[in-house]
């Protein structure tokens, strides 16, 4: 393959690693440059040991007439008497099977030996059955490298004719994804065009349909399509087209794709639940290892096709390219309506997800559609005429389609139907025909916030998946009762809410075994003071919320006592999740002994908690030898005010992954909790995971100020913790979901709304000098009193180093009072100086570097210009934590996230001020036009790309006006509320049922996952498309707040000089 050629050197320092020293590694080497110059062992499907051994043999000099007389056995014998005397290095390239080095004549290679055989392949199955544990994977080149390439393939005549072109050049090499073989092929294809018509138009032939580009079909897709033919069976063919129907670079949930696989018939679902997804994960690895799919590195649970792969599929479901509208894939593509296609009833399958379409009127007669795509659309209505012509329709994904709220009664005339998906949309009453779907076997029903009631579902007697959790739908007796007529039911999720309902549900064994998913919460103490849970083996996730229950139990499946419980019992042996929140009368967890695969365990905000797993339960069970967690990834412990120990033994946590570890531990009894895990462990914890102790402050003074909240470390779970122990009011409510910083100086109610984190600017500066009494004064006076200063020979540099002094100093203090970070302003008047922004930043670490202020506490506040972001990106590469502020567009928000910022602040109801009085904004009024609020809309869209896209940053949203406001982010990392609204919160109690104000988590990274973008939304940002993409709104409030800042930074200098020097020191 070229891609070997390409990667020469990296093999040939693999090979240098491995036991050639001296003499022999220099002889290696030229042995194999000499392979790799001459003609290479190329083995194709069709390759023969006969064939192999002709091509050996032509290298050492063997052959002749005689050959053509011997056999495969004679041959081998001859080329291991000369093989065996030698050093080699054997390159086999592109090999499809496993190749029988004995049965060549080869000698096996060894240590003693000094030889090597090294083979590229294109899938891992066959580096396994060569005896190869440790394979160097051959990746693709980064976007720099592949630069290079297509820059030399181009030709630097090409690439100057024409300044437009190196800036189209640069789009066309990223359609190949780092592919060498591709940026080869399109490159010469490139390399005569030298207008930029020609090649604007190679980038929409790539985007539109990539087939047709010159030497694709004949130069890639043919090359590749090996990999395809050597796929085992039709089954793992049609498994593997199936995924080009998602759009470029999409993240394939695996057990969602194998319940596709299942509706469509590639897997019989007859076969019971666990081995059709057996089999189904067999597939999805064997696709990995042929190297056709990819598994995404964050996540085990996503696969991902590469673009040039996809298309290739997509050549071949259109039978290489002879019929193109045999599958219709137009995913992700910024499509408003439906295509234009000349003849319906050729149409096989067809993706239309991931685009803007928003009505669907027209009817086709689609008599060959068996999957349709309409995910993640605009979609508000669906014509009646639309399902009138799809007799052979098996799949329909409508999920996300938010504006969705009513579907025609002719639903009812798609006869075929076995999978369908409503989830994430607003309808609220299903129709009547939908139960007349008996093929039915998939219905996903999850996160209907309108949906009224499903009465009538026992009439899709053939169902096997139903899901119905966080919807509206109240699950009832009446609706249990029609649940178990379904006789063949294997998976449901759903949400528990009525103390009616729980105790019938949970004895109902068939439907206890279903249970897949499940949320438990509002069961109050009076009705179920004891929870106990039932063996539940195909539970994966459970959520116990804001329930008063006094101990959970697990069911005893003896006659005898609970004692008699067998330490091995699998009671839930696939539970992987456990969420805990909000349960104040649980003092232990210790039925968490009965889960051996749990791989998360989120508790937080249940204050009598004493222990996760308590010894005295768990010896009354006989469960004493059982080690808890040995396969826990993840644990969240949040404001457990009441918490001793995690066990009283010592646990070793051998699975708990550094990168999603967020302990969260407000609670005195650190020290305890430390004695309960290995000796040693707790140190690597707390330097690894963000658990950061908290500050040297005062006992006394500490034990005197309430937590509004713990400090937010994880992306994935609420961060808050109540006010006040036993206070049940809306300020305990929502912290429970955001962490909520009041919006104040520091020193004004401190005592009464006490910040978690803090950020020290100008405008505290200007404050302190205004209050002499403050505690914060003195620090003032010593920076102004600092001789390394006053010795300075220019005004305008003492001022500049007074400054610097007295906001670090301010800084300094306030990390020993507040648990959490401490935002430190950078001059304003730098927000368009990159190095001066870097400059500045390095000079107030020196000097918090001074008074020994660990730079994990800090943050640096920088204004979001192009140039503010450009340096976030470069200190944050440095290992330095960055606030961008004055975000008020999509586009600075999503560049700051790709920068790596730490903190993203966005301001709310300034947008909503600027939308009052001005128009002319296309972002503002997109919002409005959608009947959204512009400043709540940008958290939404911002919290969703940083979270669908994996970026590191957490989001800060301020001038947050009222209450309402603060309800509609829930979920958001941080919110900074003013005094008056906290104050409004803290007087208010919390009801779980009222109707005003919910006390849900509107954003989620679970919901982030299934948010759409367009392309445009998702290019990598440059100065240019930032400055093209911010609108009139976000560049007038930009700049005057960059403004104001610098004012003040300039009021705070005029200030100092005025006072200097202090006259009380």
């Amino acid at each position: 393959m070229g891609v070997l050629k390409g990667r020469q050197y990296d093999v040939i320092r693999r090979l240098e690693r491995e036991e050639f020293t001296g003499r022999q590694q220099r002889l290696s080497q030229v042995q194999f440059d000499d392979l790799l110059r001459s003609k290479e062992v190329e083995l194709q499907r069709s390759s023969t040991v006969r064939k192999i051994q002709r091509d050996i043999a032509e290298k050492v000099g063997l052959g002749g007439m005689e050959w053509g007389e011997k056999n495969d056995n004679q041959i081998a014998v001859d080329i291991h008497n000369v093989l065996r005397r030698r050093k080699f290095v054997l390159l086999l390239d592109d090999i499809w099977e496993k190749v029988n080095l004995k049965a060549v004549g080869v000698p096996y290679p060894s240590k003693d030996n000094g030889c090597k055989v090294a083979f590229t392949t294109r899938s891992r199955d066959v580096c396994g059955r060569m005896g190869v544990d440790d394979p160097m994977e051959v990746s693709c080149l980064q976007p720099e490298e592949s630069w290079d390439l297509f820059q030399m393939t181009v030709g630097k005549n090409t690439l100057g004719s024409h300044p437009d072109i190196p800036g189209l050049a640069r789009k066309v090499a990223r359609k190949c994804r780092g592919l060498p073989l591709a940026l080869n092929v399109i490159g010469e294809a490139m390399a005569c065009k030298r207008t930029v018509h020609e090649w604007s138009h190679a980038i929409d032939v790539l985007t539109s349909s990539a087939t047709d580009f010159s030497g694709m079909e004949d130069e890639i897709l043919h090359v590749l399509k090996y990999s395809y033919d050597n796929l085992n069976g039709e089954l793992m063919k049609s498994c593997f087209l199936y995924c080009s129907l998602f759009p470029e670079d999409y993240l394939i949930d695996k057990e969602g794709l194998v319940d596709y696989w299942i509706c469509e018939g590639f897997i019989n679902e007859k076969e019971g639940r666990e081995r059709t997804l057996n089999q189904g994960y067999e597939i999805i690895g064997t696709l990995v290892r042929a190297c056709l799919l990819m598994e995404e590195e964050r996540n085990k649970s996503n696969v991902k096709m590469h673009d040039v792969v996809r298309e290739m599929a997509l050549w071949i479901s259109s039978d290489l390219g002879k019929q193109k509208e045999k599958c219709i894939v137009r995913a992700g593509v910024g499509l408003c309506e439906v295509p234009q296609v000349k003849d319906w009833n050729t149409v096989r399958k067809m993706s239309l997800m991931n685009n803007e379409i928003e009505e669907i009127f027209d009817s086709h007669k689609c008599a060959a559609l068996t999957t349709l795509f309409l995910q993640k659309n605009d979609m508000v209505k669906i014509s009646a005429e639309f399902f009138r012509c799809m007799p052979h329709l098996v799949v329909l994904d409508l999920s996300e389609n938010h504006s969705l709220n009513e579907l025609p009664e002719e639903i009812s005339e798609l006869v075929s139907l076995r999978y369908f998906n409503l989830s994430y949309t607003c309808i609220h009453q299903l129709p009547v025909g939908l139960w007349t779907l008996k093929k039915l076997i998939h219905l996903n029903l999850e996160h209907m916030s309108s949906l009224g009631s499903i009465l009538g579902i026992s009439n899709l007697w053939n169902l096997r998946t139903l899901g119905l959790r966080d919807s509206k739908l109240l699950l009832d007796m009446s609706l249990v009762k029609e649940l178990q007529l379904l006789e063949h039911l294997e998976v449901v999720t759903l949400d528990i809410s009525s103390s009616l309902v729980a105790e019938p549900l949970l004895c109902s064994h068939r439907l206890v075994e279903c249970i897949k998913e499940v949320d438990i919460k509002y069961l109050k103490e009076e009705a179920v003071r004891v929870l106990t849970l039932p063996t539940m083996g195909n539970l994966r996730r459970l959520g116990i919320k804001i329930c008063g229950m006094r101990e959970i139990k697990i069911e005893s499946t003896t006659s005898s006592s609970s004692r008699n419980i067998s330490p091995t019992t699998p009671f839930f042996s696939n539970l992987s999740s456990v969420f805990i929140a909000k349960c104040h009368g649980l003092k232990d967890l210790t039925w968490l002994l009965f889960a051996p695969n749990l791989t998360f365990l989120e508790v937080g905000f249940s204050k009598e908690v004493e222990d996760i797993i308590s010894a005295e339960k768990a010896e009354e069970h006989s469960s004493a030898t059982i080690v808890p967690f040995r396969k826990l990834e993840t644990l969240h412990l949040l404001e457990l005010r009441g918490l001793k120990r995690i066990y009283a033994k010592t646990l070793p946590f051998p699975c708990l992954k550094r990168k999603k570890m967020a302990l969260s531990l407000q609670s005195p009894p650190c020290a305890t909790l430390s004695a309960s895990i290995q000796k040693g462990r707790w140190k690597t914890l707390a330097a690894g995971f963000s658990v950061t102790p908290l500050p040297a402050v005062n006992s006394s003074l500490r034990r005197s100020i309430p937590r509004i909240l713990a400090s937010a470390s994880s992306s994935s779970s609420p961060s808050s913790s109540s006010l006040e122990a036993g206070e049940n009011n809306e300020l305990n409510a929502v912290s429970a979901f955001s962490e909520i910083v009041p919006d104040t100086v520091v020193f004004d109610d401190f005592e009464r709304f006490p910040p978690t984190a803090a950020t020290v600017s100008s405008a505290l500066l200007l404050g302190i000098c205004g209050l002499p009494d403050t505690i914060f004064r003195n620090a003032v006076d010593m920076a102004l009193a600092d001789s390394s200063c006053a010795g300075l020979e220019t005004t305008e540099s003492r001022l500049s180093c007074f400054f610097n002094k007295a906001i670090v100093n301010v800084g300094g203090d306030l990390v020993k009072l507040v648990p959490g970070r401490v935002s430190t302003e950078v001059d304003a008047r730098l927000a368009y100086d990159t190095n001066g922004i870097i400059r500045k930043v390095h000079d107030l670490l020196r000097l918090y570097n001074e008074i020994d202020v660990p730079h994990e506490r800090l943050l640096f506040k920088i204004p979001a210009t192009w140039q503010g972001i450009e340096a976030a990106r470069l200190l944050e590469s440095e290992g330095i934590q960055t606030h961008m502020t004055f975000v008020y567009s999509f586009a600075q928000a999503a560049a700051a996230a790709q920068a790596g910022a730490s903190v993203i602040q966005i301001f709310v109801g300034r947008l909503r001020d600027w939308a009052r009085n001005h128009s002319g904004d296309t972002e503002i009024e997109s919002a409005i036009k959608s009947g959204e609020d512009p400043g709540l809309a940008l958290v939404k869209r911002s919290y969703n790309y940083i979270h669908k896209y994996g970026y590191k940053s957490k989001l800060m949203a301020a001038a947050v006006r009222n209450k309402q406001d603060l309800f509609s982010l829930l979920g958001v990392d941080y919110v900074i509320a003013p005094l008056k609204v906290l104050q409004s919160l803290k007087d208010s109690p919390a009801i779980p049922d009222d109707e005003k104000y919910s006390f849900v988590r509107k954003l989620t990274p679970e919901t982030a996952t299934h948010y759409h973008f367009t392309n445009k939304e998702l290019i990598k940002w440059d100065q240019l498309s930032l400055a093209s993409a911010m609108g009139p709104a976000s560049v007038e409030l930009l700049s005057a707040g960059v403004e104001g800042y610098a004012n003040q930074a300039k009021r705070v200098e005029e200030l100092f000089g005025k006072i200097w020097p202090p006259p009380n020191v």
